[in-house]
């Protein structure tokens, strides 16, 4: 489900980590009692989104500031009846006491949220808006799209992810040399590397020959050679 933020004000509370015009991809819905939730009170409607806003928290909001743009519903995804509360969300997180362990940085929870996070990611936006991730850089959520195209092994983005790479690779040379790599090339490499085609094969060897190398991508590169050998 996806929703477009209208307004980041109401009832005099402000909503300053979203921004008016962006659209959010829904985690969970959550409807309580109207008359007696006092967390629902508290919020300021009784249907509240959890949504990861523009700082990267995770924060139930009152639907009543968005707009819905796609009332598609992920796979996965349940009715739980509990007391004085009805919920839709992936059926992992049904677990007791889920998002208490989330905000606790439970190990585990976390590592369930993000792998639901992605599947999420993947069902939602559409090629378009994943593509405009990976061109922008968009940091804040690229590390995720990454995480979900090597999870997955989905093929669609090899070459934005190529583009990527050779746009960050030349970077490098042109300003810096530095021996450090960013996580986010890591992933970006690491998901190339699961496809034995011409164009992937091409740039890895333009890799080797006409860019700093790093270790961490040489290794990578030298693994996928020794795979196909």
């Amino acid at each position: 489900m996806k929703v477009e933020c209208l307004i980041n004000e109401v009832n005099n509370k402000d909503y300053d980590a979203l921004t008016v015009g962006k659209r959010y991809i829904v985690l969970s819905i959550e409807i309580y009692d109207k008359e007696n939730s006092i967390f629902a009170q508290s919020v300021g409607n009784h249907i509240l989104y959890r949504i990861e806003n523009d700082n990267g928290s995770v924060v139930p909001y009152p639907s009543t500031i968005f707009q819905i743009i796609s009332g598609n519903f992920s796979r996965g995804w349940m009715a739980i009846q509990e007391q004085g509360c009805f919920k839709l969300i992936p059926e992992k997180w049904k677990v007791d006491g889920f998002w208490e362990s989330y905000y606790n940085d439970d190990s585990k929870t976390m590592e369930l949220y993000e792998n639901e996070k992605q599947n999420i990611l993947l069902e939602e936006l559409t090629n378009d808006e994943i593509i405009s991730i990976i061109s922008n850089k968009d940091s804040f959520n690229l590390k995720t799209i990454l995480l979900a195209l090597n999870n997955h092994e989905d093929e669609r983005f090899i070459d934005s992810v190529l583009d990527y790479s050779k746009t960050l690779l030349q970077n490098d040379n042109n300003y810096h040399s530095s021996k450090k790599v960013s996580d986010l090339l890591v992933l970006a490499f690491t998901y190339l590397s699961k496809f034995k085609i011409t164009q992937v094969e091409e740039f890895f060897i333009d890799y080797l020959t006409e860019y700093n190398q790093k270790e961490y991508l040489t290794n990578i590169v030298n693994g996928y050679f020794a795979a196909r050998s």
